[in-house]
C-alpha cells in the first residue's frame, strides 16, 4: 500500500507561500458564501428578498467581518513561520 502511495507521488512539492493560502482561503469562503446564498435564497425567499432588498447596508457589515477574519489568519501565518 505505502509502496504505490509512494510511486504516485509527484516528483515536486508546491511550496505553501502566504498568497497562495489566501487565495485559497478567499475562495473557500466565496464559495460557501455562494453555496449558502442558494440554500437561503430556495427555501426561505423572504430572507433572500431582505437581502436583495437591503445589501447595500448590510454588504459593509460582511465586509467587515471577512477583514477581522482574514487579519487573524493572517497573524496566524505569522506565528507559524
Amino acid at each position: 500500500m505505502f509502496g504505490t502511495f509512494l510511486a504516485n507521488a509527484p516528483a515536486t512539492v508546491e511550496k505553501i507561500t502566504a498568497g497562495n493560502t489566501m487565495t485559497k482561503l478567499w475562495n473557500a469562503i466565496i464559495t460557501a458564501f455562494t453555496k449558502m446564498w442558494e440554500i437561503i435564497a430556495v427555501n426561505m425567499p423572504q430572507v433572500g428578498n431582505f437581502f436583495a432588498d437591503y445589501w447595500i447596508f448590510i454588504f459593509p457589515f460582511i465586509l467587515a467581518i471577512f477583514f477581522i477574519c482574514f487579519k487573524m489568519f493572517e497573524k496566524l501565518l505569522g506565528a507559524i513561520r
